[in-house]
């Protein structure tokens, strides 16, 4: 965010009462990020395990902890934050309920939406599909979410189109160690080089 020079960030979520909601407060306020929107849970704070392969690929064991435990209220500040953001980034660590109603309140503000697809297997609401700018799915997220292989280009691409078709413009597919695919609204592909993060955020993309 406020790092690579972009504009103000905000963050929208719930920090727990243990250990590392504080440490995890102070990163993210140390990185110029704004916490005003942001709640507190009586429980611990929510966890990934990440479980990295050889060959790039990943696997994340989520425990939920305060990410599933939005206190009541919430919409009041962070719907009218949603519809007066430059674009709104979910992923799925989080309740759907709490997607679904930003999503709706960005979009009917003109706000783009994107959705990085780690976090819940199970496939995400239609009501959440219809609202999305761009949807982020690794290869295994893609191939549970539309039911097509994509073990090589031509599977990812054909099931980016499948998912295209369901109502989501923009897939941006990460492919372990060489990088991310962008299907654009648009027919003319893109290749994207580079690094991501977990929960998705894509770091330092090299164009060729």
């Amino acid at each position: 965010g406020p790092r690579l020079g972009c504009a103000a960030v905000r963050f929208a979520g719930v920090f727990g009462s243990d250990s590392h909601g504080p440490m995890l407060r102070e990163v993210m306020e140390s990185a110029g990020v704004d916490l005003s929107l942001s709640f507190t849970s009586p429980g611990p704070t929510g966890q990934a395990v990440i479980l990295l392969q050889p060959g790039g690929e990943n696997s994340i064991v989520l425990v939920p902890g305060a990410n599933a435990d939005w206190p009541k209220g919430w919409e009041a500040t962070v719907l009218p934050a949603a519809a007066e953001a430059s674009c709104v980034l979910l992923q799925r660590e989080i309740p759907d309920s709490v997607n679904v109603a930003v999503a709706r309140a960005a979009k009917a503000a003109g706000v783009p939406v994107i959705l990085d697809l780690g976090g819940d297997a199970t496939p995400p609401p239609a009501e959440l599909l219809e609202c999305l700018s761009f949807c982020a799915p690794n290869e295994t997220e893609l191939q549970r979410l539309v039911g097509m292989p994509t073990s090589n280009d031509s599977e990812v691409e054909a099931a980016a189109r499948k998912l295209q078709s369901m109502g989501v413009p923009n897939v941006l597919v990460t492919v372990g160690a060489d990088g991310s695919r962008l299907f654009p609204e648009r027919p003319n592909n893109s290749q994207i080089e580079g690094g991501v993060a977990a929960g998705g955020g894509l770091t330092q993309p090299r164009f060729p």
